[in-house]
């Protein structure tokens, strides 16, 4: 699923943030990048390193969790950066890797 939006509509409940943030979360890859994420900002190849996963496929979840919201980025030469947003998203993301640590 690379979007999270329709889930949300039909689960009038529940607020959109959490849902943005479970369904992330739903799946083990973006599990993974954003638990490491919550212990501070990481270069994709720092990452890729962690992940057992293809560059393309880190790539995209990390494109995914960045339209979400979760995550910002930032570009410092060659390198790209990420980081948990500072958005309701994030807040709530670093919410819940507390739970999990």
């Amino acid at each position: 699923m690379t979007n999270f939006e329709p889930l949300a509509a039909t689960q009038p409940g529940l607020p959109n943030d959490a849902i943005t943030v479970l369904g992330a979360m739903a799946a083990p890859a973006r599990l993974r990048i954003l638990r490491v994420l919550c212990e501070g900002e990481q270069t994709v190849s720092a990452l890729l390193a962690l992940q057992p996963i293809s560059q393309p496929n880190l790539s995209q979840h990390l494109a995914n969790l960045y339209r979400s919201g979760i995550v910002d980025r930032r570009r410092d030469g060659t390198y790209i950066y990420y980081r948990l947003a500072a958005s309701e998203q994030g807040r709530l993301t670093r919410r819940i890797c507390g739970l999990l640590a």
